[in-house]
Order: structure tokens, then C-alpha cells, then sequence
């Protein structure tokens, strides 16, 4: 994104009370420990790493709405 990163996205989401709840997904070429970690801290409710197939993208939506 050009004018923020993701985890500055997720921040500001979560930082709002009206949008806080809402659960986000992380879909990165980052795959480090520490960046999943990292992301964790700042909300993210899931973390997948590309590629991810659609298996993998239905089961993160899945365990974040149940």
C-alpha cells in the first residue's frame, strides 16, 4: 500500500472503537517468526503466508467468524 504499511492499517483498526473488533487477516510474503509475531501484537487475528491456496484463505475466514 502506498501510503501506509499493513501493520499501520491494522493499528489504526484497531485503534478505533467502532472498527476494533473486526478481525483481520494477514496475508504477507513475510515469513519470519518475528514478523508473525510482530503482526500478532499489533491485532492480527491470522497470519498466512503467500502463497496460500484457497483452502487456506476459507479457513482463516472460517476461524475468525465462528
Amino acid at each position: 500500500m502506498p501510503e501506509m504499511s499493513g501493520l499501520e492499517l491494522c493499528r489504526k483498526i484497531k485503534k478505533n472503537p467502532e472498527t476494533a473488533e473486526v478481525p483481520i487477516i494477514a496475508c504477507t510474503t513475510k515469513d519470519r517468526q518475528v514478523d508473525q509475531k510482530w503482526a500478532k501484537k499489533q491485532g492480527v487475528a491470522v497470519y498466512l503466508v503467500k502463497p496460500c491456496n484457497q483452502e487456506q484463505m476459507v479457513e482463516a475466514v472460517e476461524s475468525v467468524t465462528q
